[in-house]
């Protein structure tokens, strides 16, 4: 029973039982939306700011798209619960958002577009002639809308027309993690594997390891436009490097509470010092450049995936969640 229907309960009591207190109570500020839902028995796959309004945190979660506000309020956006595997907004509209992943149904949605803020999604291709393609990581350009990245069974596909046709790059040699474009050069992209930070500057075509990174799991990637790139990994915790700056060195944030495991990551575009990070059911928010951080919302179960056991070489433990 709410708040507000025990208040409704008890006046009705009172009147029935003919009680003669006069009882002035003070109307109750209504629920904030979306107050009520929280990420237990959900995980999120992926973390986005709203460019435009950064009081909104996008989360692609594995029973649909939701938003989650500085108050900690979560609220359901997308109309269907879909499971979002791979999530990316457009980078100069925020109503524009592209997706991947399973719908409610089952299957696979291939590559999905919404043009209202995430309420409704299209599909704008299959990706493959063997049927739709489950993205379980994706990307779109910060400089060029039109160029998009999706990872699939050991394969890097690129679009360079928003996503209608879709072509090989290349084959990865090591299962990918993460995806993230860099900020200046449309032609640069990393990418997070099971074996550490590898970098093609063609696109995708060739590939090269990034040697400053351990060769560790990276299960997320974030690239800010001031160049700097956040990686969320399985023993090393939350890094940052800034690869535009050759004397750049790493720096390690500060461990997540309990020591969990960081499975995505994001930073705040307006403002970098404000980073987002999440666990499976798990948000945990930082306003300080990740030298402390606070539990966003009510948590769920812990997460279940052991870092311990994550190999190069190896998908077990690795964060493949279905």
């Amino acid at each position: 029973m709410s708040f507000r229907s025990l208040l409704t309960f008890i006046g009705l009591t009172l009147i029935l039982t003919g009680c003669a207190t006069q009882t002035t109570m003070k109307p109750q500020a209504p629920e904030p939306e979306g107050s009520g839902l929280s990420l237990v028995d959900n995980h999120v796959h992926a973390l986005a700011f709203d460019r435009m309004n950064a009081d909104r945190l996008y989360l692609a979660t594995h029973e649909g798209l939701l938003v989650l506000t500085p108050e900690g309020h979560l609220s359901q956006v997308s109309t269907e619960q879909h499971d979002f595997m791979g999530f990316s907004i457009h980078p100069f509209d925020p109503q524009r958002m592209f997706g991947s992943g399973h719908p409610e149904s089952g299957g696979n949605l291939g590559f999905i577009q919404s043009s209202d803020g995430g309420r409704s999604w299209q599909k704008i291709a299959d990706v493959t002639t063997d049927g739709p393609v489950d993205f379980h990581a994706m990307t779109v350009s910060q400089t060029n809308p039109n160029l998009l990245f999706g990872w699939e069974d050991r394969h890097i596909y690129r679009s360079e027309d928003g996503g209608v046709s879709w072509s090989i790059a290349s084959r990865s040699p090591v299962n990918v993690l993460s995806l993230a474009t860099d900020s200046e050069d449309d032609r640069i992209l990393y990418i997070g594997t099971n074996a550490g930070l590898l970098k093609s500057a063609d696109r995708g075509e060739t590939w090269e390891h990034v040697n400053l990174v351990d060769e560790v799991p990276i299960f997320g990637l974030f690239s800010n436009r001031d160049g700097t790139l956040t990686l969320a990994t399985s023993w090393d915790g939350l890094l940052q490097i800034n690869l535009h700056d050759p004397d750049s060195r790493i720096t390690r944030l500060s461990p997540l509470p309990d020591k969990l495991v960081a499975k995505t990551v994001t930073v705040d575009p307006g403002d970098s010092t404000i980073i987002i990070a999440a666990a499976e059911d798990h948000v945990f928010r930082s306003d300080d450049g990740g030298m402390s951080w606070q539990n966003f919302l009510p948590t769920g179960k812990a997460p279940q995936s052991n870092p311990e056991i994550c190999s190069a070489g190896s998908n077990a433990g690795c964060g493949e969640v279905e």
